[in-house]
C-alpha cells in the first residue's frame, strides 16, 4: 500500500525493549516511557522528542520562525513587560503629583475658610491681646 509503513521498527515498547527511556516527569506525575532520542546539539540521548530530545532549528532564522509561530499575542514578552513597567512608573509619578497638588489645595482651602470666618466675626468676639478678657460672673442657685 502506498503511504503506509509496513516495515518493522524494532521493539520500542514493553519490558523486552532495551532502549533508554525519556523519564521526564509527565503531567500525571509518572516518568515518560517514550524512547529517548539523540539531541543533535549535545549528542546525548536523554529525552524523547516531546520533552526536548530532538532540537529544532539551529539558525537564527529558524529560531525566529519557530518563535513567531509559537507567539500567540506577545503580552508576556520581555519588551512588552518593560513597556508596561515604564507606563506604570509614569502613571505612579502622575498620581503622586496629583496627590501633592490635592493636599496643597485642601490646605489652602482650609486657610481661606479660617480667614473668611475671622472676617465675618464681630469685633467684640475677636480676642485682642492688648485688652484683658472679661468673663461675666455666673449666678449659682442654691
Amino acid at each position: 500500500m502506498k503511504g503506509v509503513f509496513t516495515g518493522t521498527r524494532g521493539i520500542l515498547w514493553g519490558p523486552e525493549s532495551k532502549v533508554q527511556r525519556c523519564l521526564a516527569r509527565t503531567r500525571r506525575g509518572t516518568p515518560c516511557q517514550r524512547p529517548a532520542e539523540i539531541n543533535p546539539l549535545t549528542g546525548k540521548r536523554k529525552r524523547c522528542r516531546f520533552h526536548g530530545g530532538l532540537a529544532g532549528c539551529r539558525t537564527a532564522e529558524g529560531k525566529a520562525r519557530i518563535g513567531a509561530a509559537n507567539t500567540k499575542h506577545g503580552r508576556f514578552t520581555k519588551a512588552a513587560k518593560e513597556k508596561r513597567k515604564a507606563e506604570l512608573e509614569v502613571k505612579r509619578d502622575a498620581l503622586a503629583t496629583r496627590r501633592m497638588e490635592l493636599a496643597y489645595l485642601q490646605a489652602e482651602g482650609m486657610r481661606l475658610k479660617r480667614e473668611l470666618a475671622r472676617e465675618r466675626r464681630p469685633a467684640e468676639l475677636v480676642p485682642n491681646r492688648n485688652r484683658p478678657l472679661v468673663v461675666s460672673p455666673v449666678k449659682l442657685d442654691d
